[in-house]
């Protein structure tokens, strides 16, 4: 084979690995979902296609900060977080749940789980996602991020922690139990 060949295969193949790292919460890893320990009801089979409404929902930080009204934790270890859910319907449908005890899995700046339930998801480019964000990507996958970091996926923000000094130590890398529970 000839260089030109060997570059193109090799490049290829560094895109195919660097888009698989970089799907938040990508279908191929919810095999990988860890079983729920909390109670949660199986209700809401409705599905959305996670690309759907990209362009057509403006998702500003006040309109969700303003109508922000259920506090939780996320408990990691022996460490707690506080956290706000905005005033949107798939917050309150995640409320509704608690407490859940989950075995979170790890990407790249996140932590995520496939939840038995399918949420009210309205999603959008978030553009810029900030360490604590709180966000539910597709209808049914939690994702809590501990890195901040640019981003051109779209998701449904769920919430922010109010401080997320510590979280990415408490996470560690690899699955990580957590409890959320209302606060």
């Amino acid at each position: 084979m000839d260089s030109k060949k060997v570059i193109i295969i090799i490049a290829t193949v560094i895109f195919a690995l660097a888009s698989l790292l970089f799907s938040a919460c990508d279908d191929a890893f919810s095999k990988d979902a860890a079983d729920v320990s909390g109670t949660s009801d199986a209700e809401g089979d409705e599905t959305q296609d996670p690309e759907a409404a990209e362009d057509d929902n403006d998702h500003s930080e006040d309109d969700n900060d303003e109508g922000a009204l259920m506090n939780i934790q996320f408990v990691v270890g022996d460490k707690i977080f506080d956290a706000v859910l905005y005033n949107v319907d798939a917050s309150k449908e995640l409320y509704s749940m608690l407490p859940l005890t989950i075995a979170m899995s790890d990407m790249p700046h996140e932590k995520y789980y496939y939840l038995d339930r399918h949420l009210t998801s309205n999603p959008g480019k978030v553009g810029f996602i900030e360490e604590g964000d709180v966000m539910l990507w597709g209808s049914n996958c939690l994702v809590l991020f501990y890195e901040s970091f640019s981003s051109n996926y779209s998701y449904t923000k769920l919430g922010k922690m109010q401080s997320s000094q510590g979280l990415s130590e408490a996470l560690g890398k690899g699955k990580v139990t957590i409890t959320v529970r209302r606060a």
